[in-house]
């Protein structure tokens, strides 16, 4: 199993169409290392630490019109479909039982296609406190 997992992440252009992935995580990998990506992680860092929802609302809506691995690959997975199953969830939790409390990431906060507007869609009054 190691020597396989070795040839997987070894193989290279030569996988081709075998891997899709493979040029997509190494694209990524480039994107992460630019100067420029570090600056706009840091934007959202700040909006975040200076608990600024607005800000980290238009720097996700930014890095979503960008050309770019982490917007099309990443972004989707990591917070567009995982806000559509954890709203599924949360519904289930709060129907469950008189009180809930659920924490997430904040970027999982934001926007339209955010919890908080999945939940209130659904019918639910969600406040921040």
């Amino acid at each position: 199993p190691a020597q396989q997992q070795g040839d997987f992440l070894s193989c290279g252009d030569e996988c081709g169409p075998v891997f899709p992935q493979h040029a997509q995580i190494r694209a990524g990998a480039a994107e992460f290392d630019d100067a420029r990506f570090e600056t706009r992680l840091k934007a959202l860092f700040d909006a975040w630490a200076n608990a600024d929802a607005r800000a980290l609302e238009d720097e996700l809506q930014y890095e979503k019109t960008r050309d770019s691995v982490f917007a099309s690959i990443l972004l989707p997975r990591l917070i567009d479909e995982r806000n559509r199953l954890m709203a599924d969830r949360i519904v289930d939790i709060a129907r469950s039982g008189p009180k809930s409390f659920v924490a997430v990431g904040a970027l999982h906060l934001v926007g339209k296609d955010g919890i908080v507007e999945r939940l209130r869609r659904r019918g639910f009054t969600v406040r921040q406190l």
